[in-house]
Parts: C-alpha cells; structure tokens; sequence
C-alpha cells in the first residue's frame, strides 16, 4: 500500500502524487472546514463589546487550533510534509520556552488585549497551514478556498463603504472607526489590514483559473473601492503589479480586467470625496508617508538593539514593548508625534520574531516556512506572497496572518522527497498508522472543538460584560466624572470568563474607583487589590501601573503612589502623561523628588514639535 493510501484509507495502484485532480487528497470535508476559517478570519464580527474585531477572531483561532492540530498525524504519514512539522513543532517548542521565561505569561500566551499575537497565534499559524494542506490537492478545494478567499474581500470592502457613509452621518459600527489615518479598515482591525486582504486578493484573482471573467470583474471592482478607501499605500503597488500580470496571462481581457480595476479605485475616491471630502483621501495625497518611514525606521533600530541584548531566546511572545519601550528616545517622539513611545509590534515579521523568540526561534520559525513554501504552488501561493510582504513593515495581525498560512498549505503541489541529509534523517522516521489513529484523531477534534466553543463564547460574552461595565479607560481624569457609569456586576462576570488577560480586572478596579469617588471611600482599597491583578497579569504595561498609582493616590497612599507611577515612567519613558503626574508630585512636596520631571516634560513637548 502507498503513502497515499496510507492517508486516505483507500487502497490505490498508482504512485502517490498531489497534482490537481488526482483522488489522494479528495475530502470534500476538509475544503468545508478550510472555507469556514477563511470567512471566519475575514469577516468574524460582533456588534457588542470593546474589542469587537478582535474578540470574534480570536475565538476563530482557537476553532482553527481544535481542527488544525490533531491533523499533525495524517500530515506526518506523508514523507513531503514531514520537514516543515519539524520545524514547526521545534519553533512551537523554542516560543514556549521564551514564553515560560518572559515573567509575563498571560500576555507570552494570549497576547496584548487586542492584539493576540502571543504563542497560542503562534500554534494557530501552524493549524491552519494544516487545514490548509489536508484540503489541498483537490481543484474544487482550491477553487472553494479562491471563492471564500474573494468573498472575504467583497464583504470587507463593501463594509469600508458603509463605514464612510456612516462616519459621515456621524453613527457607526460599533468596534468599527475610520482611523486617525483617514482610512476605513472594514471588518479587520486596522487599514492597513484591509489593504494587505485586497492586495493579496487582486494578485490571487490574477493568476486564479477559476474566477470567470464577469466574477473576477465584480470582485475587481468591489476590491478597487475598498483598496482606495483603505488608503494603504502599499496597495497602490499590488493594483498595478495586478493590472500587468491581467495583460500578460490573459491579453485583452486582461486589459478588461486592468480597466475594471482602476474604475474601481478611481470610485473609491469619488465615495471619499463625496462623504468626507479630503479626510479620506488626504493620506495617499499627503506626504505622510515620510513620517510613515521614519517612526518605522525608529521602531526598527530599538527593535534590533533589543534582541541584540537578549539574541538567543528573546524577550517572548508578544514581547516587543517590553523590550523596546524601556530604551525609546526622543527620536521616537519626534518620528511619531506622540507623546508615548508605546508600540506593540516591531512592524517587520523578522524582527519581531528575533525580539520575542530570539536567533533560535527564528531560525526555526524560517525553516518551516520556507519548507511549507516548497512544497506549495499555484495561484494560492501567489495570493500568500503578496500577503506576506505586507509583514515586512506593517504589525502581525490574528486575521491575516493564519490566511496566508492557511493559503500556503493549500496550494501544495507534486514535489521530490527531501534530498538533503536532514530531511532524509525525518523521513526515516517512522510514520504513524493513521487508519488505527482515525478514531483517536476524530474524537480529539471533536473535544477540542467543543473547548474551542466553550472558549471563544466565553471571550465573547466577557469583552461585552466588560462593555456594560463601562470599558476600560484611558483618560485617567474621567474615573472621577460622574457622568461615567462603572457596573460593578459585569465586571466581576468579566473577570471570570475572561482571566486570561488584564483589561477585566482594570475595569472592575474602575467600577470600584467610581463608587468610591462618590462616597464610597473604602472601596478604593478593593480598587486597588483588582488592578493589582492586572499587574501581576501585565506587568510591563505602564498603563496599569497608571492607573494602580491613581487608586493609590486616591487612598491616601502617596508614597506607593509615586513608586507606581515612577514604575509606570521606566517603563515608558517617553510617557508625557505619566511624567506631568511626577511633576505634579514634585509641586506639591508631598513626597521628596531627587529629579525634575518638569525638564523631561519640557524636552517631549519640545520634539511633538518636531524640535
């Protein structure tokens, strides 16, 4: 009996092979499983809570995890797939240790609040490649994913189009903005997001042999409006790399297919100026891009120095503030014109990855992709590409990320077996008999699935309780504002059904803050023992480390007060509000300061003006 056979359970004659067509890899079910992860990284939505955009995807990611994982076993069966699980499964290894050794698990595990890109982003990358690579082989499980890949992207761009409308009208979705960049991020979390989707779209419709011409057309055209309303730079490249790929794969109806493009981008600017005049469109025209690249530029220094201090292992998942923030300059304030230095994201995929898992990881983490990329082909493999140079200057982000792993694995085709001397010593492994494992694998999913469930209903239903208590806030004087209702109730249901990450806990800390404002003085003690929490859960964020030195202060509690914020400045040093709050300490000669914050006050505002 073959390989194949040994895969699909069925006996054949002929060699194992995975060109289109042939029946190795012919599980209609696994093409279902892969269109619903795809729509579902796309298009996931909530309409009630803080993090709607992030919430519903993160519960995506662990759906994904419950149905990718126990596919490791078929995938191994197969002497083609054997190296890049390898190096999967040792950069999975290598970023746990990382994480086990950052002393901020909550967030090397889950992330930033809102972010997500800690160690289970990690596993969830290597899930959908699998989801991916058991659909593969298949051309109507290629041509299901272009679809359900094209559908995403309509979808997301007719909702960039509601939400200028809206913006406008002065409503919106909830969860759901037009950035301070002037540009509508659809149902992803940022513009810049939805610019990599259409341009990764545009590319994948090019070089697609299902998508007919009307279809491709439609999709073109929808893709144009919401590329121009992304205002995503970048994506201008992709629509022309995209227009000359039509010309020379299908002559004049390329041609068609370019002009149909281009209509749909000069459309999208007719939507902008009619409902938001140059708001819109004022970043493609402006020169922002060169503040753009200069912060990048900045991040990236910071970046590099970092993982030079800790190059082998890293800082952890998710560990880039806590590497760089520390050591930010004033060139940083000038690059940004923030007064912060607080970035989350290394904005480029290889520095961040040797920030937060170090040489090792990265290595690794470079192995497996580059071995899952040749064994991969075809248009899908086209759409990953163009998706994957987005992460060489823009954030990791937990809906684009898992589509272009998952794009990878499915667009395997035929390739050699391993002639290096390592990939010889992993096929000669032996292979687990996955007909006798078949039961085992079923039920696994089946438990994980109904864990993934149960998870991601949980993360949903805490992010809106947190939202009927009253969010998280940032602005440090509107605790004190009676005009602010905190519910003390949903926070304490946030904090059970979301205690992964900190924001639950700040929340409940603010509804008690609240009550003690009005009268309630001894709550500021619960106040204080909630946030805490969340500093035991985050506790290289200098936002909560604020917020715990207000509660403090509040309580009478000076001298704690301005250890806590002083905390809260090492860690951001670049922090204008944190450092006003020292200098304020300083005035009122409460507590003996051995510094002037007012000079380095002085010195932000100074470069926000760009001095």
């Amino acid at each position: 009996m073959s390989e194949a056979a040994a895969a699909s359970n069925q006996p054949v004659k002929k060699k194992f092979s995975l060109e289109y067509g042939s029946s190795s890899f012919n599980v209609p079910g696994a093409a279902y499983i892969a269109v619903i992860v795809v729509f579902g990284l796309c298009c996931a939505y909530i309409p009630w809570g803080i993090s709607t955009p992030f919430v519903p995807r993160f519960a995506v990611l662990f759906l994904a995890i419950a149905l990718g994982v126990p596919l490791v076993f078929w995938a191994w069966s197969i002497k083609a797939f054997r190296l890049p699980i390898a190096m999967a499964v040792l950069f999975l290894l290598a970023a746990l240790v990382s994480a086990l050794l950052s002393h901020q698990l909550n967030v090397a595990f889950f992330g930033i609040y809102s972010a997500g890109t800690g160690w289970v982003f990690y596993l969830a990358l290597f899930s959908t490649w699998l989801i991916g690579l058991r659909s593969s082989g298949n051309e109507i499980s290629v041509k299901a994913i272009t679809y359900a890949i094209s559908a995403g992207a309509v979808v997301n761009s007719l909702v960039a189009v509601r939400e200028v409308a809206m913006h406008h009208s002065g409503t919106g979705l909830n969860g759901l903005a037009i950035a301070s960049s002037g540009g509508a991020s659809g149902l992803l979390l940022n513009p810049v997001f939805l610019g990599q989707l259409l341009s990764g779209t545009i590319i994948l419709v090019a070089f697609s042999k299902h998508l007919k011409f009307v279809p491709s057309a439609i999709v073109l055209f929808i893709c144009g409006i919401g590329a121009y309303l992304s205002q995503d730079r970048a994506s201008i490249i992709f629509i022309l790399i995209g227009a000359a790929v039509f010309i020379i794969r299908k002559r004049l109806r390329g041609v068609g297919l370019s002009l149909v493009l281009g209509i749909g981008y000069y459309a999208g600017s007719l939507i902008s100026n009619y409902y938001n005049g140059a708001k819109v469109s004022s970043r493609i025209t402006s020169g922002a891009i060169s503040t753009v690249g200069s912060a990048r530029k900045v991040i990236w220094k910071y970046s590099f120095h970092a993982f030079e201090r800790n190059f082998l292992i890293g800082y952890g998942p998710s560990g880039v503030s806590k590497a760089t923030l520390p050591s930010y300059g004033l060139d940083m304030v000038r690059a940004t014109r923030l007064p912060s230095g607080y970035y989350a994201d290394a904005h480029n995929v290889i520095l961040e990855f040797l920030v937060c898992t170090g040489v090792l990881g990265t290595l690794l983490g470079g192995a497996f992709l580059i071995s899952a990329i040749r064994v991969s082909g075809g248009e899908l493999l086209w759409f990953a590409l163009a998706m994957g140079v987005f992460l060489l200057f823009e954030p990791l982000n937990i809906a684009t990320c898992p589509l272009i792993f998952l794009a990878v694995g499915a667009g395997v085709s035929q390739r050699e077996k391993p002639k290096n001397i390592f990939g010889k010593a992993i096929c000669s492994v032996p292979s687990f008999q996955v007909k006798k494992l078949q039961t085992t694998i079923k039920m696994a999913r089946l438990i994980l699935c109904v864990l993934a469930i149960i998870f991601g209903t949980s993360i949903i239903w805490g992010d809106i309780e947190i939202e009927r208590a009253g969010g998280v806030l940032l602005n440090f004087e509107l605790v004190k504002s009676q005009d602010v209702s905190f519910n003390a109730g949903p926070a304490k249901l946030s904090t059970l059904l979301i205690p992964e990450w900190s924001s639950s806990n700040s929340s409940l800390a603010q509804a008690y803050g609240l009550a003690a404002t009005v009268g309630q003085r001894n709550l500021w003690q619960k106040a204080i023992a909630e946030q805490e929490v969340a500093v035991s859960k985050s506790p290289y964020d200098p936002v909560v480390w604020s917020w715990l030195a207000i509660y403090e202060e509040n309580a009478g509690n000076k001298a704690a007060s301005y250890q806590d914020f002083l905390k809260a400045v090492r860690l951001d040093p670049l922090w204008l509000g944190g450092i006003e709050m020292l200098c304020d300490i300083q005035h009122s000669k409460l507590i003996k300061v051995n510094y002037d914050w007012c000079k380095d006050t002085a010195e932000i505002a100074s470069a926000l003006n760009g001095h």
